[in-house]
């Protein structure tokens, strides 16, 4: 009866610190010029709001070259091509990604990508802080 009991403490302790980690960041609070009505995919999102709100951060390299820090990841970003470089090979977005008047600007695509995050319908970033980093 008591090994009973210890792997059910054990089984809600694991649980609760497991849901602990887990931050929402509402996309629709962010400070946007104009505001979209829906977040989607291709949705561009200011990388400065981002580096508020996550563990993120973002630097130039060359005039449309950005490296961005992430979890220990880097990805190498170029605004005049969807392509990303990262270790191991290079990925290609299916949305642009832009630099306006001193703003970088990333579609929800490439959030969604690093690792520990997930975006849901409603437009909220779901950031698993003990996978993220």
């Amino acid at each position: 009866m008591k090994r009973y009991l210890f792997f059910i403490v054990v089984f809600f302790l694991v649980f609760y610190s497991l849901s602990l980690s887990a931050e929402e960041i509402d996309l629709n609070s962010f400070k946007f010029s104009i505001k979209p009505d829906n977040i989607e995919e291709s949705t561009l999102i200011p990388a400065s709001e981002l580096k508020e709100n996550l563990p993120l951060s973002f630097h130039r390299m060359e005039d449309n070259k950005f490296l961005i820090i992430f979890a220990g990841r880097f990805y190498l970003l170029n605004v005049e091509t969807k392509n990303i470089k990262i270790e191991g090979g290079e990925i290609r977005l299916e949305n642009n990604i832009f630099y306006l008047n001193g703003h970088l600007l990333l579609p929800v695509e490439f959030i969604k990508m690093l690792p520990g995050i997930d975006v849901d319908n409603s437009g909220k970033i779901i950031y698993d802080q003990n996978f993220a980093g």
